[in-house]
C-alpha cells in the first residue's frame, strides 16, 4: 500500500513540473549558448551523482559505527 502513495507523489510532482515548464519556461530569458546547454544537460546528472555519493558515504559511516542502515 505505501508504494501507491509514492507513485502518486511522483505523478503529482511530475505533472507540476510539466506545467511549470510549459507555462513558466517561456518567461525565462536564457540565451541559447553552448554554456547554458551544457549546464542544462550536465546539472541533473551531477546532482544525482552527488546525492548518491552522499547517501553511499552515509551508509558506509553508519556501518563503521555499528549502526543499522536500512
Amino acid at each position: 500500500m505505501p508504494m501507491i502513495g509514492l507513485i502518486f507523489k511522483v505523478l503529482v510532482l511530475s505533472v507540476g513540473l510539466s506545467i511549470a515548464i510549459k507555462y513558466g519556461a517561456p518567461a525565462l530569458a536564457i540565451p541559447p549558448t553552448t554554456t547554458s546547454v551544457l549546464i542544462a544537460v550536465w546539472l541533473p546528472a551531477v546532482i544525482a551523482a552527488l546525492t548518491l555519493g552522499w547517501r553511499w558515504q552515509q551508509g558506509r559511516n553508519g556501518r563503521q559505527n555499528g549502526e543499522r542502515v536500512p
